[in-house]
């Protein structure tokens, strides 16, 4: 009996005002004017070529509490060279005779601030920067998203995630005591970040169970497991879509009653929502959040677009039309609400870049770029993205690089000027049947493109019918089925990823990786970086008769990374 296998194609190739003024012992210099940089950051200050002697204050003033990011290059001629703020000590040292840069970040409240700079003989600021930056959030701080490192997991987060990441989330076995990352997590909490626990929205329509009241509400959280450990410093609770129900507003009076006893008045309390404004019982919650200082964790969880006008369109509506009903209907909301972006892109986990032409990572950018500028957003309080298991490594380290870009350099432009729709290839996913494909079939018929109902939801794919076409090959004992088509307008010396989904058209049960070759000609192959990856479908992607549970629909996911050496290459 034949094998059929599918290969299917998806392929991306791809206001807050503060005050300045520094302090010498020899000479004071006129104060700095804070420098609006976007909606989310504010730069408080800049020192440029300053002999340290001994040491030199610089205060400042927030008018917000707000996190607080320094760099600053020194050359440290003899002798060590320390930073303070306020009453956090040494945030950053460098040793006799470094010459580098270093950060980092403090939440400071409202107030009067001093930066110090020390010398025990002398060092040179060549540059010092001090900005306001926004909450930046991370869900959560040890899962793996899909990939290679080539590096260890912990090296990993501390090369590209952790220096952008301000607020983590930490898993309830961390807190324990009973995973492998405790250690490291110990190490990172001295950094001066804040860390959350989350626990289940019990008691609401969203989670299940009859809707909590107010002493139901309050009983709950305050029983949870983590609540009183001193490793976390608060809790987001997961989550609140919409519905108007009594118990959002039990939760929100719980929350206020509880920062208001002894035992929680310095936790924090925040929350995922999806739109909430919309009922009266959406809006208690909200306002309890804004009184009580705790964070809107705003999901914004988007798939991609088919063409880049309507993805345009789509933001627009869903970012800040709803964004713009949040400040109508919720007062101060804005203040409080952490623009949440699900980065998903994990076959058979969730996957929200719906087409193959899309360069899902344009996509994010045009996300963040709104927050960032939109008048809607001025003010607003955070960034935040969910969640790493989701996700591969490299959209992670994209997303962190969109936190550093927004959210801490203060950014107006885009981060990428990558076209939205990729100029690469064409007809990825067999939509416009075997369109732009060069057919070299073993036997007549035994190469065409066919539907399978509820493909792309196996595959995880956050909707439908996108990826229930494919292309069907029919193997054959004597030779093989090849299609080809010129991969197109590459940069030569940049580095792309083509991108491949199989499995069995018969019998998606069967746990084996098909036998199929992929050539790319005219390029150079970075194996170290490239993968395969088996995987069946989650549970809550079900497709009769495939469960996720009992019966998985497996598929096996290429990862093919490579480095143009022309600007097209021939794929086989």
């Amino acid at each position: 009996m034949n094998i059929r296998p599918v290969i299917h194609l998806f392929s991306w190739i791809l206001c807050n005002i503060l005050v300045f003024s520094p302090l010498s012992a020899k000479a004071e210099k006129s104060p700095q004017r804070p420098t609006v940089l976007n909606n989310l950051v504010t730069e408080i200050m800049t020192i440029d070529q300053e002999a340290v002697d001994g040491s030199k204050t610089y205060s400042f003033q927030t008018e917000k509490s707000r996190w607080v990011y320094v760099s600053l290059t020194v050359h440290s001629h003899s002798g060590r060279c320390t930073v303070t703020i306020d009453q956090f000590q040494d945030i950053i040292s460098w040793k006799d005779g470094q010459q580098t840069t270093k950060e980092a970040m403090r939440y400071l409240v409202a107030g009067n601030h001093q930066l110090q700079v020390h010398a025990t003989n002398r060092c040179q600021i060549e540059h010092l920067v001090v900005r306001s930056i926004p909450d930046i959030m991370l869900h959560n701080f040890t899962d793996r998203p899909l990939g290679k490192f080539n590096i260890s997991h912990k090296d990993y987060l501390e090369k590209h995630i952790i220096p952008n990441v301000n607020t983590f989330l930490v898993p309830g076995a961390v807190v324990r005591g009973e995973h492998e990352f405790v250690s490291f997590f110990e190490k990172w909490r001295l950094s001066g970040r804040r860390w959350l626990s989350s626990f289940a929205a019990r008691g609401t329509p969203d989670v299940g169970g009859g809707s909590f009241t107010f002493r139901e509400a309050y009983d709950y959280i305050s029983s949870r497991p983590q609540i009183h450990s001193p490793l976390v410093d608060g809790y987001i609770i997961d989550e609140f879509v919409g519905y108007d129900d009594p118990s959002y507003s039990s939760y929100g009076k719980a929350i206020r009653q509880l920062k208001q006893s002894e035992a929680f008045q310095d936790r924090l309390f925040y929350i995922y929502i999806a739109s909430i404004y919309g009922s009266e019982h959406g809006r208690n919650l909200t306002q309890s959040i804004v009184d009580t200082g705790g964070i809107l964790a705003w999901e914004r969880y988007l798939k991609t677009q088919p063409t880049e006008a309507e993805a345009h369109k789509y933001l627009q509506e869903i970012i800040v039309g709803h964004g713009e009903k949040y400040r109508e209907q919720c007062p101060g909301s804005i203040e409080h609400l952490a623009y949440c972006a699900g980065f998903f892109s994990r076959p058979g986990g969730h996957n929200a870049n719906l087409y193959p032409g899309v360069n899902h990572k344009v996509y994010l950018d045009m996300q963040f770029h709104l927050v960032a500028n939109d008048p809607t957003f001025r003010g607003v309080r955070g960034l935040a993205g969910y969640h790493t298991e989701y996700s591969d490594e490299e959209t992670l380290r994209w997303l962190c690089h969109l936190f550093r870009h927004y959210g801490i350099e203060g950014k107006t432009e885009r981060a990428t000027d990558a076209p939205y729709m990729s100029p690469h290839l064409i007809n990825g996913d067999f939509v416009d049947k075997l369109n732009g494909w060069t057919v070299d079939a073993a036997m007549a018929d035994s190469v065409r493109s066919v539907t399978k109902e509820g493909l792309g939801y196996l595959q995880a794919r956050d909707g439908k019918p996108q990826g229930d076409t494919a292309l069907l090959m029919i193997r054959n004992n004597n030779e093989p089925n090849r299609v080809s088509q010129l991969v197109k307008e590459l940069e030569p010396g940049k580095t792309y990823v083509f991108k491949l989904m199989t499995g069995d058209y018969v019998d998606m049960s069967s746990q084996e990786m098909p036998a199929i070759r992929i050539q790319l000609d005219n390029v150079e192959l970075m194996p170290a970086k490239s993968f395969t990856h088996l995987y069946h479908n989650p549970p809550h992607r079900k497709h009769p008769p495939y469960d996720g549970r009992e019966h998985k629909a497996w598929q096996t996911y290429h990862y093919i990374v490579f480095r143009a050496e022309s600007d097209s290459a021939m794929l086989t």
